[in-house]
């Protein structure tokens, strides 16, 4: 399936006494599939920061409806669902391997900084990014249901 931006088993010390995936956890996977998006895309978060980009974190939401376990297998995906050249939100959704239901739903908001960390308007500090933003935002990548 290509809209798949990242695939993993779940780590048993991700999980917490009540066997399931700590909530914790699916923050940081929404962290680790943000990165493996921009990979995909073109745009890995190295040389993004490379260039002088950083792109911190305004919030973030989760929505759990399936836990995950230890020994599952889940895979994400995820698509730019706004972006006006200062923030971009991305969308999250989360699925247990060889299950149709989706385990977890979820947002980050960002922001585009410099290195020094002052906000920058990306259409005037890279517009080839800028660009790429805005073809990312028409074509999202949701998982076929």
């Amino acid at each position: 399936m290509e809209n798949i931006i990242y695939r993993r088993p779940v780590q048993y010390y991700e999980t917490d006494r009540m066997q399931i995936v700590h909530h914790s956890n699916y923050i940081r996977w929404m962290e680790e599939i943000r990165v493996a998006f921009m990979k995909k895309h073109g745009m890995p978060y190295d040389q993004l920061e490379a260039s002088g980009i950083l792109m911190p974190v305004l919030g973030v939401t989760c929505t759990y409806h399936v836990p995950l376990q230890f020994g599952d297998t889940f895979f994400a995906v995820c698509h730019i669902s706004s972006y006006n050249g200062v923030r971009v939100k991305l969308s999250y959704e989360i699925y247990k391997e060889n299950c149709d239901r989706c385990c977890v739903t979820g947002t980050s908001e960002h922001c585009f900084t410099n290195a020094n960390r002052k906000p920058i308007r990306l259409p005037r500090y890279n517009a080839d990014l800028h660009k790429l933003f805005l073809s990312l935002l028409e074509t999202k990548s949701l998982k076929d249901l």
